[in-house]
């Protein structure tokens, strides 16, 4: 990394502002990367050197000119201004806010899909900061949350929309999941601390279980099970085009996505998943079914206990999330290791477990 800003400092006593405007813009942005992923040095000091040249790249990559280039550098500039140490904190996460919303701008749905959900979900994760900042006062706090709680819902309503246009199978589609899990985490974060259970539970589900819903969608919409056969070929027909203009439009200096919109639109309207609802999940039970979810977050895990009449929630300590890690570390170790002992071992962990 050392070498890495030494290389790029070289590089602007020659690409320098008059002279190669473009350039000298594109090596501040490189430059500001570098230091934020900075080892040497003191985090707080690289940080401002990182924001001194995302800001200074800036003043070149003008919104008529450069609008790519300009979103690409307001949205490094959002994750700096919320994670930057130095200055009010207040200030600097509404300056993060503000810098994301005129990303997004630019990134609009369905010019850039996957950068619109990225920005959306960065901006939904400052919002949430921004609450947990406000913790003296009610008010302010309140209207964090819900601009958290709105902006997560739609950058996971743009994750399964891209999901749904995946050409290349089932693996393509979970690591997509795997790359978005944290956004679900995040927002099950946020439906609980806005009391919304029932809403918590839907995206812990939505996130567990999407391969799972699409068949029984597949199901509910035709009797059959299968997908009609001009159906199917219909929407890979339309995955194909949308990817092929998709391919098109960034070759395009005057791009129109009128066309890619109408496909769009086509697609969900032939494409049968729903997601489940909290109503939905509730009508499977009878008077003698229960169903219990666990869901893991970052610092607890948490049992919903659901009922055909009730819905409710236990939460656990951090301290419970550090036993039930080390009860899966042995368990799996000893299941790899020794079967022996796993396996003499097996009534009392299950006892533990419970």
């Amino acid at each position: 990394m050392e070498k890495a800003i030494s290389c790029y400092n070289a590089a602007l006593e020659v690409r320098t502002r008059i002279a190669y405007p473009e350039q000298w813009a594109a090596t501040q942005n490189n430059l500001a990367n570098v230091y934020i992923d900075r080892v040497q040095g003191e985090r707080e000091e690289n940080l401002e050197q990182a924001i001194s040249c995302y800001e200074a790249a800036l003043s070149v990559y003008t919104a008529n000119i450069f609008p790519e280039q300009r979103a690409m550098t307001q949205t490094n500039l959002a994750n700096a201004y919320r994670e930057r140490i130095r200055g009010d904190r207040g200030e600097n996460l509404e300056r993060s806010i503000a810098y994301s919303e005129t990303a997004l701008q630019i990134y609009t749905p369905n010019a850039f899909p996957q950068e619109h959900t990225k920005n959306l979900s960065s901006l939904g994760f400052t919002y949430q900061s921004q609450s947990r900042y406000y913790i003296n006062d009610p008010f302010k706090k309140q209207t964090a949350l819900q601009n958290a709680y709105e902006t997560f819902q739609q950058a996971l309503d743009a994750v399964e929309y891209l999901r749904g246009e995946i050409t290349s199978g089932d693996e393509a589609k979970r690591k997509l999941n795997e790359e978005w899990t944290g956004v679900y985490l995040l927002m099950v974060e946020v439906c609980l601390e806005l009391g919304k259970y029932q809403d918590a539970i839907e995206y812990a589900d939505r996130s567990k279980a999407r391969n799972l819903t699409e068949l029984i969608a597949t199901r509910d919409a035709y009797p059959g099970g299968e997908i009609p056969v001009e159906v199917r070929q219909r929407l890979q027909e339309l995955r194909q085009a949308i990817s092929e203009e998709d391919r098109r439009l960034k070759q395009d200096p005057n791009p129109d996505y009128n066309h890619i919109s109408q496909l769009r639109e086509e697609f969900q309207a032939n494409y049968p998943y729903k997601r489940l609802k909290f109503s939905d999940i509730q009508s499977l039970l009878d008077d003698e079914t229960v169903i219990l979810e666990w869901y893991l977050l970052n610092d607890k895990f948490l049992t919903f206990t659901l009922t055909n009449q009730t819905l409710n929630l236990w939460t656990s300590s951090e301290e419970d999330l550090d036993k039930f890690s080390d009860w899966t570390d042995t368990y799996l170790h000893d299941y790899r290791n020794n079967k022996t002992q796993w396996q003499n071992q097996l009534p009392q962990r299950l006892e533990t477990l419970l």
